[in-house]
């Protein structure tokens, strides 16, 4: 980069880079996520959108970190620089702690508000995620803060600031088993439900895509395990901060995977999240198949039952004889079925909710056994 060349002394130029690339894939996420939920949009979508904008102050101290000098040799930096940049890089760590927090509950709320509400238990494990996420947000912060002046931050003959290496063990720790449980809570939502081996692969599919961040976070621990004193901390944490600009980055890209239409479209059961989907689902679904054209079979149409009663067999049919021979007494039977369109007036049975477009909707067939004796 032409405004910051990487020198032998300087190697803000990979920070600049990896930083802006963090930036604008950040906000494309959400963009993308916003043109798909534009109609639907909840609670963990907020939470998204929250996570990003804090994303962005999260870069936007980093890049004041980086006009500072951070990157650059502490031998070509006077004291206010350095003293600057430590101070900007802990507020832009500590923002990002907080983005990271809310995209790993933007995916908990979305595989919440997939869960019907019948099914309290899976809900109340998502809660406990959801609390144990925040817990681990504030002690995280808390961490980074004690004990540590936040301008002494790149200055290892200070004397404070210590033990970087076993805060950021903690943290690291604690942030990938939050990204496994993620994982197993959504295997939980496709576990018990009636579908496909394929349609489940495809939900949990959605949502491992969250698993590299172990690897960013252990491998970042691994870079983080070089920067100790009295080595220059403002050259050798280059790499530690590109992973950490890329564990924030992919986090965001990865709490909007699920949201994409081809993983909707699994999520075609009783707890569908948006109507059109499941409209264009089944119209789909009732198309006959190449495959089953190719083999010279069409699918069976689902017509409506007649209400009225059959007529009877005629003396010379087959289903006369049956009918009079294995039982004396020939029956004429009908079937009714009846589909209430309305929704039930039972109170128990929460009727739809005019805001939002998500939601189960329990429909129910009565049918009716006419029988008549001759």
């Amino acid at each position: 980069m032409r405004f910051s060349p990487m020198t032998q002394d300087d190697h803000a130029g990979v920070l600049w880079i990896a930083s802006l690339l963090a930036g604008i894939y950040a906000v494309l996420s959400l963009l993308v996520r916003t043109f798909i939920k534009r109609k639907c949009f909840g609670i963990d979508d907020w939470m998204c959108a929250a996570a990003t904008v804090v994303a962005v102050a999260s870069l936007a101290a980093f890049y004041v970190a980086l006009h500072q000098g951070l990157g650059e040799s502490s031998s070509v930096l006077d004291a206010t620089h350095l003293r600057a940049s430590s101070q900007s890089l802990f507020a832009s760590r500590i923002a990002s702690i907080l983005s990271l927090c809310l995209s790993k509950c933007s995916v908990v709320c979305l595989i919440r508000r997939l869960f019907s509400d019948d099914m309290q238990r899976h809900r109340l494990l998502c809660d406990i995620n959801l609390g144990i996420m925040a817990l681990w947000a504030c002690s995280s912060i808390v961490a980074l803060s004690v004990r540590c002046s936040p301008q002494d931050l790149l200055q290892p003959r200070s004397g404070r600031c210590e033990d970087q290496l076993l805060r950021w063990r903690f943290i690291g720790v604690f942030d990938a088993v939050t990204e496994v449980m993620i994982v197993i809570l959504s295997s939980g939502l496709v576990w018990r439900l009636q579908m496909r081996m394929g349609l489940k692969l495809r939900v949990v599919f959605a949502f491992v895509f969250r698993l590299p961040l172990v690897a960013v976070a252990i491998l970042h621990i691994i870079y983080l395990s070089r920067t100790r004193p009295p080595a220059d901390i403002s050259m050798l944490i280059v790499p530690a901060l590109i992973c950490e600009q890329a564990e924030l980055t992919y986090s965001l890209i990865s709490a909007t995977i699920p949201n994409l239409k081809g993983f909707l479209m699994s999520f075609d059961t009783s707890m569908m999240m948006d109507v059109s989907f499941k409209v264009q689902s089944s119209a789909q679904s009732t198309a006959p198949s190449e495959r089953e054209r190719e083999r010279g079979r069409e699918p069976y149409r689902i017509e409506s039952i007649s209400s009225r009663a059959p007529r009877a067999p005629d003396a010379e049919s087959p289903d006369f004889f049956l009918a009079s021979h294995l039982r004396p007494d020939p029956r004429r039977k009908g079937g009714a079925p009846r589909y209430a369109a309305r929704w039930p007036a039972d109170p128990e049975v929460p009727a739809p909710s005019a805001q939002g477009k998500s939601g189960r909707r329990d429909v129910r067939w009565r049918v009716g056994e006419a029988i008549t004796y001759r």
